[in-house]
């Protein structure tokens, strides 16, 4: 990520062109958000579905659908990769999401719901519904409630004692339920789209709805809506992230903002996380792969509001050791970078801050850039947020 003293308003690498090359630093991956460094990627998985971490536990587990008419099976692999055992469990026919809790490993297989001891990798009870045909995900409240998705039908299924039975359904927020995520008093359910298909198109991508679990109320988070084809979501930082396999994106979600925190060949399904480590599991279902990743920060707020803007960034001075600069009230820009004056003009447009300035004598034309915010930076990143990144202090 660039931090050099180049303008915080004004293009980039005005002072040292000859540096480098921008091709080398512009990055439509993760231009919004934080940045996912790979720390490890294992190969060898038979479509690897979900990823799940302990806290202090000293394996993850991986879902594996197998895509051979074969049934399929969890493997055990060390946390720096290393597949311990690829077949741990084997015959489950379809195991797709998991869920730890309270010694137990919680594996869905369509119309079942095994839990496995973790001591012993055995299979010590089964909880089976009668109407479900297509369940996928699974999370638990603190009290020991599941909660399971169905993939048609709309519905979201739950297990109180030893019953599966349906919770709620809805047709219109979820007709194709897939990610759940407990947290607090609610669920949020990931919609895969207006039907199940590989081949949907943007404006039939689905969006992640809240259910309160005192009363079953629901709403969609509209700024997750049309983004993705949603599979896993995950707490993460102060937000959640949510996979979207069809189209290999990761996008992070905090309050109501939102960043692509990057695109990744071999469709990300039902990512896993270790927050007290800050670690994201990919399992990469159609690479045969999972990867872990550490991001280099996840407290990164997307700006898409000029109300927002006003709070975080007007009136007040950001820069490096090359200079700084303010974007004022009143919508004049002023500053001051390698000993020359800075000014111009700014206006908040489409979710972006478009400004037009002056270095000195010299004319800096007009961009539209897209910011981000966390208590200490803020970073700015061009041409309409496909361009390169700047980060910048508060002074």
């Amino acid at each position: 990520m660039l931090k050099r003293s180049f303008l915080i308003l004004g293009r980039a690498a005005i002072t040292s062109v000859g540096l480098f090359s921008f091709a080398s630093v512009a990055h439509s991956q993760a231009a919004q958000g934080f940045d996912f460094v790979q720390s490890w990627k294992t190969d060898g998985f038979s479509m690897p579905e979900s990823v799940v971490s302990i806290p202090g536990h000293p394996w993850i587990y991986v879902s594996n659908v197998n895509g051979d008419d074969a049934a399929g099976f969890v493997s055990r692999v060390s946390l720096d990769g290393t597949i311990d055992t690829l077949e741990w469990v084997s015959g489950i026919q379809t195991p797709t999401g998991m869920v730890a809790y309270d010694g137990g490993l919680y594996v869905v297989d369509q119309t079942r719901v095994h839990r496995i001891e973790i001591t012993t990798g055995k299979i010590t009870q089964t909880y089976t519904s009668a109407e479900a045909t297509s369940l996928n995900d699974i999370d638990v409240s603190a009290d020991g409630e599941f909660f399971v998705s169905e993939l048609s039908g709309g519905t979201i299924h739950r297990i109180q004692g030893d019953v599966l039975e349906p919770w709620v359904s809805s047709n219109t927020l979820f007709p194709v339920p897939n990610g759940v995520m407990v947290s607090g008093d609610s669920l949020f359910v990931g919609n895969v789209g207006d039907m199940l298909s590989r081949d949907l198109t943007p404006d039939q991508y689905g969006a992640v709805s809240r259910v309160s679990l005192e009363d079953g109320q629901m709403e969609m988070l509209e700024q997750t809506n049309r983004l993705g084809t949603w599979d896993g979501l995950a707490i993460f930082g102060d937000g959640f992230l949510a996979s979207s396999p069809f189209n290999g994106e990761v996008w992070y979600f905090y309050g109501d903002q939102k960043s692509l925190i990057g695109k990744f060949d071999g469709g990300v399904a039902d990512i896993g996380t270790d927050p007290e480590q800050g670690i994201v599991y990919a399992p990469l279902l159609f690479g045969n792969a999972v990867a872990a990743y550490q991001p280099d920060s996840f407290n990164w707020r997307h700006i898409t509001s000029e109300e927002v803007f006003g709070t975080e960034v007007v009136d007040q001075f950001f820069g490096d050791e090359g200079g700084q600069s303010v974007a004022k009230s009143d919508g004049t820009i002023e500053g001051e970078f390698g000993g020359q004056v800075l000014s111009g003009t700014w206006a908040w447009e489409d979710e972006m801050f478009c400004r037009t300035s002056m270095l000195g004598d010299m004319d800096i034309g007009s961009d539209c850039l897209v910011i981000e915010v966390t208590d200490e930076q803020m970073r700015l990143t061009m041409g309409q947020g496909e361009g390169p990144s700047v980060i910048y202090d508060r002074m």
